[in-house]
């Protein structure tokens, strides 16, 4: 079964600091990491590069565009020297349309590795609204404190 795979993985080496693939290039493509890590960036809204995570070898990135098609919404580097398997949109859909075992089974891996990193990312946003909340409201906790503690005194 895992043997459909291997023949539509592509084997490619980076080495550190080289571009696995960019944000917005438009390749549909999945990477299996065998060896290293592969740094994930964003660009933020003034077109800084920030570091959103580092994917282990064992994982996989790309899954986003594998699925939806649509164009990068990161990039990423290798970091150290790295190993990946490149899988493409089109032999995986290729595979899936055979009803392939391994391909569904790899799609169903992928949908729970999705929904594990989208829960990640539920909870970093609600730690960025917390501190948010935390930073609007601190001149009126400020303020608060100040009348307890000077105005009310009793």
């Amino acid at each position: 079964m895992i043997d459909d795979i291997a023949v539509i993985a592509m084997p490619m080496r980076f080495g550190d600091g080289e571009c696995v693939f960019l944000e917005k290039e438009s390749e549909t493509a999945l990477f299996l990491i065998a060896e290293g890590s592969i740094r994930i960036t964003k660009q933020d809204s003034s077109r800084r590069s920030r570091e959103i995570t580092v994917i282990p070898a064992g994982s996989v990135c790309g899954e986003m565009s594998l699925l939806a098609g649509m164009a990068r919404s990161c990039s990423g580097y290798a970091v150290n020297d790295v190993m990946v398997y490149k899988i493409t949109r089109v032999a995986f859909y290729d595979l899936l349309n055979r009803d392939n075992a391994a391909a569904h089974k790899m799609l169903l891996g992928l949908c729970e590795l999705m929904g594990g990193r989208m829960r990640i990312m539920d909870e970093q946003m609600v730690q960025l609204l917390d501190r948010q909340d935390a930073e609007t409201h601190q001149p009126e906790m400020a303020d608060l404190r100040d009348k307890l503690f000077n105005e009310w005194a009793f």
